[in-house]
Order: C-alpha cells, then structure tokens, then sequence
C-alpha cells in the first residue's frame, strides 16, 4: 500500500471518528434533554399532588375549626341549662310546701275548674307546742292540705282535747279526714267540732282549724 493509500486510510478515519464523537454528542444531548424532560414533568406532577393534599388539609383544618366551635357553644349551651337547673332548684328550695299548695288552690279558685281546695289553720294554745305543730302541719301538707301558718292563742288555755272545727255540714267528710290523720300521728284525743256556719258569707268554704291541747297539760 502507497503513501498515499495510507493517508487517505488516515483520512476516512479520522472523519469517521468525527461523525461518531458527533453523534455521540448529540445522543448526550438527548440524554439530557429527556431528563429535564421527564425532571420538569416529575416535579410538575408532585407540586399539582402537593396542592391536592395542601387542600385537603385545609379543609380538614375548616371541619376540625368547625367541630371546636360546635363543641364550645354546646358546652356553654350546658353549662347555661346546668344554672339554669341549678337556679330552679333553689328558688323551688326556698318556696315552702304550703305556699305552693295556696297557689294551687288560688289557681283553681280563680279558674272555677272545681271545688276550693281544702286550707288548714293550726292553732295553739301554748307557745312550747309550736314545732310539734309545725311537724303535724308537715303531715298534712304530705296528704295535700295547705296549712296556713300556726297561729298562738292563749285565751283558749282551757282548750280540754284536741279539736278539729269545720264551718258547715257538707265539710264534715273533709274534716273527718284531717281528724283521721291527727289521730294517726298521735292525737288519738282529737274530735270533731261543728261551727254549724251554714248560712254565712263571712268564711270561706273549705276551711279548718285543727286546735291543739297543751301537750303539758296532757
């Protein structure tokens, strides 16, 4: 082979190398491009992911804010219902017995639903007697009698038993009743006394005095 063959060899081959070293560039150059490519279109994707679940966390954020608010006012809704209980509980405590009854049978005076409901008045004729009256007036009132106070009165010191008057004969079942429960609690004594008040207007119907004998001169 010539000198000349020899360079042309050399020639070829170097434009070869020229063509693969290009090539090979251009192929790294793809490479590259791809992968900023597909980088671009990876992080594309996980910012629109990361969006998603940043609003999906702040909707849970709005429930959960939702929720806590719901749940403070139904507690202050508690606690109000609570006082308010707590404040109906005490007034009721500081209303005797008796007063709701006389209210009771105001109401269905005032109404005319029906007969005036029965009223006690409790008399004494010694002043030591006064709690003792006071536990049987608690008697009654647990049987539905409103008794109206204990009243002393010591001109009736001579008083012999214990009595129960009524003002007019259509009471006398009512009084029989009361004069039951006295006996019950120990005024085994006790009797019955007509006022025989039929015709008057001055008292009202319904009404009894239960009057006790001094317990000291028992």
């Amino acid at each position: 082979m010539s000198v000349e063959d020899n360079l042309a060899l050399l020639e070829s081959l170097d434009q070869k190398g020229t063509s693969l070293r290009r090539r090979a560039g251009w192929v790294a150059w793809g490479s590259v491009i791809t992968a900023a490519i597909v980088m671009g279109v990876l992080i594309f994707l996980a910012h629109r992911k990361l969006e998603q679940v940043r609003s999906q966390v702040e909707e849970e954020q709005k429930k959960l804010t939702k929720v806590q608010t719901e749940r403070t006012e139904a507690e202050k809704a508690r606690d109000t219902a609570r006082q308010l209980a707590e404040n109906y509980q005490s007034i009721l405590s500081n209303v005797s017995k008796a007063t709701v009854l006389a209210a009771a049978t105001d109401a269905t005076a005032k109404s005319g639903a029906g007969t005036l409901l029965p009223r006690v008045y409790l008399q004494i004729v010694n002043e030591d007697d006064r709690d003792y009256a006071k536990q049987v007036g608690t008697m009654l009132q647990d049987h539905g009698l409103p008794v109206l106070g204990v009243e002393y009165v010591p001109k009736a010191a001579g008083l012999k038993q214990t009595q129960v008057r009524y003002y007019k004969k259509a009471e006398e079942p009512e009084a029989g009743r009361i004069l039951g429960l006295l006996r019950q609690s120990g005024e085994s004594g006790a009797i019955l006394v007509p006022l025989n008040l039929e015709n008057t207007t001055k008292v009202r119907p319904n009404h009894f005095e239960v009057w006790f004998v001094s317990r000291a001169a028992r």
